[in-house]
């Protein structure tokens, strides 16, 4: 089994094909190629998943592949709380699209405060904190730094990865499989 991937991500490359090698029970081969999500750095609501679909679409144009992968973490502002949580967009060789995503961290209200007071992107934000807090951590994990290392943007990536894929695994025992009758 083929997978594109739209990042030379590392850490999204290997999760991806943790999950989806997973879901099959089969060994992948995988390819990360450079592409553009067309969204901002920090993607705010719908921009995530727009960035996701952006990026499995840019694979899906290359083709030679089983399935094409775009992953894209960013911002959601639900019920008033601020969360950060990822989108995955999975295109099949047949061309069917698959959604899923995770559920997301709150972002501490230091780091919210601070972006409406100061203006500035969550991007902007987080590098000002570290100057703050006189953080030499090349580590740029936002969950992991959110949460003390306690848990780790990884998570949101498989989840929102397992939450597609799935709809593709094993469709003869799945609700996946029937169509909506009009």
């Amino acid at each position: 089994m083929k997978v594109l991937i739209g990042t030379k991500n590392s850490t999204k490359v290997s999760t991806a094909q943790k999950v989806i090698s997973a879901a099959f029970n089969e060994a992948i081969e995988i390819n990360g190629i450079d592409t553009k999500s067309g969204v901002a750095d920090a993607p705010w609501g719908e921009e995530t998943l727009t960035g996701a679909k952006n990026r499995a679409e840019a694979c899906y144009s290359k083709g030679g592949a089983d399935f094409y992968v775009g992953l894209e973490s960013g911002l959601v502002n639900r019920y008033g709380t601020q969360f950060e949580e990822a989108w995955a967009v999975i295109i099949t060789k047949n061309g069917a699209k698959l959604v899923g995503y995770s559920s997301g961290l709150v972002i501490p209200s230091y780091i919210t405060e601070k972006m409406k007071e100061l203006n500035l992107t969550h991007n902007q934000t987080m590098k000002l904190i570290d100057q703050e807090l006189n953080s030499n951590d090349i580590n740029k994990d936002t969950w992991s730094r959110y949460s003390g290392n306690q848990i780790q943007r990884v998570v949101s990536m498989e989840e929102a990865l397992r939450n597609a894929i799935i709809q593709a695994v094993e469709l003869d025992k799945s609700l996946y499989q029937y169509k909506t009758i009009s």
